[in-house]
């Protein structure tokens, strides 16, 4: 008896760390997943963002160009997110002077882009690396500057997503309540479940979903988020539609 005790007990422990609460688990890690993806693709935003930087000219005006595009927020009355993005910016400034940090920075490069440059060597491919390396390090204070614009952009793309939420919630409603009535439809009829059927609808709607996702925030653009994730939301009611139609029907 002690044993077959001490037996549960640990199995209770066990099920206890797993401890799965349906809905508030699934809407974290749901959460944790698109605030992941979409530090991911700000990351990938930034290495193109400096790669655009020594390929065109006046790249510091083209991004913040895009900051501008991306800080246009058209998506309705529900959540002020031109406030939000004002505030988080206030804070941001009152914390960090941008001018002063630059002006730092530029005294610290140009001193170690003269001490590189003074090498001397007498080889033509050394000399030419040499001479480029001071020409990159001179521009730090300019691709701080261009962290600074890009990562407010960042801001401006990810409340440009949370205040789509609600009408793309709504077309997702939508198509749910329509798979849903598919699905009554298909039990009366007495028609047969196929478990192949939902996983790839279900497959295809996660992977569209992030993929949407990933791609506006990753690719430096100047369209609103509103052209993007409308469309995006209503081919993944359509996804939707198919899972709760696929839902099996017989318990």
């Amino acid at each position: 008896m002690a044993g077959e005790s001490g037996a549960r007990q640990d199995s209770s422990r066990q099920s206890g760390s797993s401890l799965n609460i349906p809905l508030i688990s699934f809407y974290l890690k749901l959460i944790f997943k698109v605030l992941g993806i979409s530090l991911k693709a700000g990351f990938i935003c930034l290495c193109i963002e400096f790669v655009i930087f020594f390929v065109v000219d006046d790249p510091i005006e083209k991004s913040h160009g895009r900051y501008t595009a991306a800080s246009q927020f058209v998506t309705g009355n529900w959540l002020d997110a031109e406030s939000i993005s004002t505030r988080i910016e206030k804070a941001f400034s009152e914390q960090v002077d941008v001018q002063q940090s630059k002006a730092y920075i530029e005294k610290i490069t140009s001193v170690f882009s003269f001490h590189v440059k003074s090498v001397k060597s007498d080889s033509a491919i050394i000399s030419s690396i040499i001479e480029d390396t001071g020409k990159v390090i001179q521009q730090i204070p300019s691709l701080f500057q261009l962290w600074i614009i890009v990562t407010f952009t960042w801001v401006a793309k990810f409340i440009s997503i949370l205040a789509m939420i609600l009408p793309c919630t709504l077309i997702l409603l939508g198509g749910l309540i329509d798979g849903s009535v598919e699905r009554k439809i298909n039990t009366y009829r007495g028609k047969r479940d196929s478990q192949d059927k939902i996983e790839w609808w279900f497959l295809l709607l996660k992977s569209s979903s992030y993929t949407v996702l990933f791609v506006y925030v990753a690719i430096p653009n100047t369209f609103q988020a509103i052209t993007l994730m409308l469309p995006s939301a209503v081919i993944s009611a359509f996804f939707l539609k198919n899972v709760a139609a696929n839902y099996k029907k017989y318990w």
